[in-house]
């Protein structure tokens, strides 16, 4: 009920033509089976020149309700030094293309142009669920 309120929305803040974009998660479902395991996932240079090195816990995933809690962790170092340890909670709930294409239709809104990554490779590369929808 939730996400078709919210599709409901954004479309009636659009005309008749107008256009919505918007991105999603697209599940890997081998990565959502790890459940207590700490994936290291990106590392940077912060501005004064520590490394951060960003880490996901996936703590339970529910297959049915399409949906995980997890902990993101941020590590700083200098050098091989660990100076601080942050943690940050994430609860997701994940969509099959079905879905997205259902909550589009009930909103009024129809898919465009789809694409499974920010380099606007086809929808079936899955990386992410890029849609460009235009309300009727």
């Amino acid at each position: 009920a939730d996400q078709t309120r919210a599709f409901s929305r954004l479309s009636g803040h659009l005309k008749p033509g107008g256009i919505l974009a918007f991105n999603l998660f697209y599940p890997n479902h081998a990565l959502l089976e790890k459940v207590g395991e700490e994936v290291p996932e990106m590392q940077w240079l912060s501005p004064d020149h520590l490394t951060v090195k960003r880490s996901f816990i996936r703590r339970r995933h529910d297959r049915l309700n399409q949906n995980f809690d997890g902990e993101f962790i941020f590590r700083t170092y200098r050098d091989l030094e660990l100076l601080k340890e942050e943690r940050s909670n994430l609860k997701m709930t994940y969509y099959t293309y079905p879905q997205v294409q259902l909550l589009l239709r009930q909103a009024g809104l129809q898919s465009i142009e789809e694409y499974g990554d920010f380099a606007k490779n086809p929808i079936h590369v899955c990386q992410e669920m890029i849609f460009v929808a235009q309300k009727l």
